[in-house]
């Protein structure tokens, strides 16, 4: 019975990731990166995004204000059992010269270079 339930469990649609989802994140890392070396952390903050498939693209919400409202075409895109692995291609546009993301399990790696710097953000997520 108990193999039962987990095999029930890892093949729910709750248990894979996909395009049209919705994950809601907060940020465990957000720090500046000067080009003369000084470093500035941000505050912790709570922000979303979302996989389009029509424009495969990743969506972020309004929040955090670096890439706000903005798309990313998806580079590459896997699903597993531990959810998607995908990569983001570089984008030029918006606030940031040059962004990329990548999100696997459950974790969000997102950077920016902004001419004299360098954003890095890393977040938990969860799929809803």
């Amino acid at each position: 019975m108990k193999k039962l339930l987990i095999t029930l469990l890892l093949i729910s649609p709750f248990s894979f990731a996909d395009w049209g989802d919705v994950y809601y994140c907060q940020s465990i890392t957000d720090e500046l990166i000067k080009d003369d070396g000084n470093t500035y952390m941000g505050e912790s903050i709570r922000f979303k995004f979302s996989m389009d498939q029509q424009s495969e693209s990743m969506v972020l919400g309004s929040e955090p204000v670096i890439w706000k409202n903005q798309m990313f075409p998806v580079a590459s895109f896997e699903q597993s059992a531990d959810g998607m692995l995908f990569e983001t291609k570089p984008r030029i546009g918006g606030l940031s010269i040059k962004s990329t993301f990548n999100y696997n399990k459950g974790k969000l790696f997102g950077t920016a270079w902004l001419g004299d710097g360098l954003v890095a953000v890393v977040a938990d997520c969860d799929k809803f």
